[in-house]
């Protein structure tokens, strides 16, 4: 967990507890993962979340509309003698109906996250000042169980950069948002098309890219996640065909043109043949890239005849000199399939067996580890013992362990 989340996760729970800390303002560059972040540590909280688009919504959503009501007691008042006159009253603010109405559903309450910050103009300004300052709009207040944080960009080029507004800085906590690969890649890496997980793990200093002042897009976590959403709603002999445009759309052409690179490169491995060939590669004529590349060929894993050869691969490079980088991304793969499964995605019959193998033999007491740091590795370094068997889904024979 990184020292971001462990502040944001004990500032909104403290709020949650009802201690009167200041919320903070998330701010850095657009597509970084700052909501995202926020998301994930309202599911660590057990809280709902509901996230407010400042820049969609109407004056009316902070403040309620207008309505009458008739009023005897004020008729003394008139000066033509009408009887019956009507007050003006206001009705709950959208935003205060819709997140207490959360919070009654929920005892570990709701996270209210303020997005796009940056897009406030002057009225709204006075609207959020007296949220944060008395936990109310109007003649209405927020449910107890409700904690308050906000997210803006902080550049000009996005639209960011002239929160100005001191009463509301006064109120809130800025903390800047430092997009960490790591953290990110470990939340959504099992969401990247292989071509693309595979291109920014070799390539890292593309996945953020500083903003464009032009009309050229700018790589942000974001734009990758929904390049490769885009990936999988094609076929492989289609996906050759546009995956170029595709990019071209949504990152820079030095990004485009390094990605095309590395799409090139990667192809020419040829996972389904190494697989079907039963091809045992040699460690010491393995380059960088290769052992980040060599994780992928889980992803061609399909038969059991197929997870037999992962477990004589994986023994076999376990026995070669500085194994651990390479054997670490294979079961770092593997761990992503876990994720992939756990989320309800079906595996091929080979994935399965080597999965179920591991999380059916693995003995925590054996290494005093949990399952989760048993999976991923990545960073971190491997051993594997893994015997060699054509009756693999007979024997109680893979552990798998990875250690700091």
């Amino acid at each position: 967990m990184s020292n971001q989340h462990k502040l944001l996760k004990t500032n909104l729970q403290a709020q949650l507890n009802g201690v009167a800390i200041l919320p903070f303002c998330l701010y850095g560059s657009p597509g970084v993962g700052k909501s995202s972040i926020i998301s994930q540590v309202a599911k660590d909280l057990g809280a709902s979340e509901n996230t407010i688009s400042i820049s969609s919504v109407n004056y009316e959503f902070f403040t309620g509309i207008p309505t009458f009501a008739t009023d005897t007691a004020l008729d003394q008042y008139s000066m033509s003698g009408a009887k019956n006159v009507q007050a003006t009253i206001w009705t709950i603010p959208e935003l205060i109906a819709s997140t207490n109405r959360m919070a009654e559903s929920n005892p570990n309450g709701v996270i209210l996250h303020l997005e796009d910050y940056h897009t406030m103009d002057k009225p709204t300004e006075n609207v959020m000042y007296q949220l944060l300052l008395d936990r109310r709009l109007g003649d209405f207040k927020l449910h107890d169980r409700v904690a308050i944080i906000a997210s803006m960009n902080d550049s000009k080029e996005s639209g960011g950069g002239h929160f100005n507004s001191a009463a509301v800085k006064s109120r809130m906590t800025l903390l800047p948002y430092i997009f960490n690969f790591e953290d990110w890649y470990k939340g959504f890496g099992n969401t990247l098309h292989p071509w693309i997980g595979s291109f920014l793990k070799a390539n890292t200093q593309y996945t953020v890219e500083p903003e464009s002042k032009t009309l050229e897009p700018s790589a942000s976590a974001r734009s990758w996640t929904k390049l490769s959403l885009e990936f999988d709603l094609y076929n492989e002999e289609t996906l050759l065909e546009v995956y170029m445009p595709l990019a071209a759309g949504k990152v820079s052409q030095n990004a485009v043109s390094a990605f095309e690179n590395h799409v090139i490169y990667f192809n020419k491995l040829d996972f389904k043949s190494v697989v079907k060939n039963k091809t045992i590669p040699v460690l010491k004529d393995m380059n960088e890239l290769d052992k980040v590349l060599w994780g992928y060929v889980v992803r061609s894993i399909e038969t059991p005849a197929d997870s037999v050869y992962l477990v004589d691969l994986l023994n076999t490079l376990s026995a070669q000199q500085h194994s651990e980088s390479v054997v670490g991304f294979i079961a770092g793969e593997l761990y992503t399939l876990y994720k992939i499964k756990m989320a309800g995605t079906p595996l091929t019959s080979g994935q399965e067996i080597v999965i179920s193998k591991v999380l059916s033999t693995y003995k925590a007491a054996d290494f005093n580890l949990t399952k989760t740091q048993v999976l991923i590795c990545g960073l971190m370094k491997s051993i594997i013992s893994i015997s060699t068997t054509q009756e693999l889904e007979d024997q109680t024979l893979v552990h798998l362990c990875i250690i700091n």
